[in-house]
């Protein structure tokens, strides 16, 4: 059986170094130096379009043996948090996530990367006609034997549309990563609400095998562990819970991530009650 994952839509593990220990164990009681991490972060110049946005990537490149998270861990973990307060003629920033794999075993299993992972940003600028800097300052986490709290800091000066070395081939292998967004029912279907039990039911189209499903929601929702409870043909159907007293259904859509041989895509389902 498939596991799949549910969880808010939520940056957990953000803050100082000790609120991370205390969401995510095993954890090491400190963290490293930035020289001493046994990953390496570099950002990447993709080049600017015509309308004047940049494609950008942040590359976070690990030891061999070593694993960081995705935006949802499932279960414990530091999903990466970009903060690019400090960036100069950067109006809004948008980075999207490559489709992660399931690591671990057990009840240590995760979703996340290993080797080289790259999260390709589209940069708009206040000013198109103007140079842009991007200062990133990314807290995540990073795992062996134990699970290590990690700050480390990068920056890149964009001062003309051509991009350096193979930085636009990395992003763009790593934008064909990211899962499609597709049309709700595309994959998931029977979508149901049952508010006497405040709990989702729903069908995936299994075919080709699933690796994994990961559902989110807005931050003031608490989604249980989804299980899978029954199988037909390609299609395998799970049940998750929504935690809290409300009778009413969520208002804003629920993404559902599905991971498996065929391909990567999300839909937004939104719950009618």
């Amino acid at each position: 059986m498939r596991m799949l994952f549910s969880a808010r839509r939520r940056d957990v593990c953000a803050g100082a170094a000790a609120g991370l220990m205390a969401l995510c164990s095993p954890w090491m009681k400190r963290s490293l130096a930035s020289d001493t991490l046994p990953a390496r972060l570099r950002l990447l110049a993709g080049g600017r379009d015509g309308d004047g946005r940049i494609l950008a990537g942040v590359r976070l490149s690990l030891q061999p043996g070593w694993k960081t998270y995705w935006r949802f861990p499932g279960g414990s973990g530091i999903p990466p948090t970009f903060d690019w307060s400090a960036s100069l003629n950067a109006k809004s920033l948008i980075v999207s996530y490559p489709a992660p794999s399931r690591l671990g075993e057990g009840q240590g299993m995760f979703l996340g990367y290993t080797g080289d992972v790259v999260f390709p940003v589209e940069v708009i600028p206040a000013d198109p006609a103007g140079d842009v800097e991007l200062v990133l300052n990314l807290t995540y986490g990073v795992c062996e034997r134990i699970c290590i709290p990690a700050e480390s800091q990068a920056r890149l000066r964009f001062a003309s549309a051509s991009p350096a070395d193979d930085a636009a081939a990395l992003i763009e292998r790593a934008r064909a990563r990211v899962p499609r967004r597709v049309p709700a029912g595309t994959m998931v279907r029977d979508w149901r609400y049952l508010a006497d039990q405040r709990r989702i039911e729903f069908a995936v189209d299994a075919l080709g095998g699933v690796d994994f499903v990961a559902v989110e929601g807005q931050a003031d929702l608490d989604l249980g562990m989804a299980v899978e409870v029954a199988s037909s043909g390609p299609l395998k159907r799970f049940s998750v819970s929504l935690g809290g007293p409300s009778a009413a259904p969520p208002a804003s859509p629920l993404l559902v991530t599905i991971v498996s041989r065929r391909a990567a895509v999300e839909e937004a389902h939104t719950l009618d009650g």
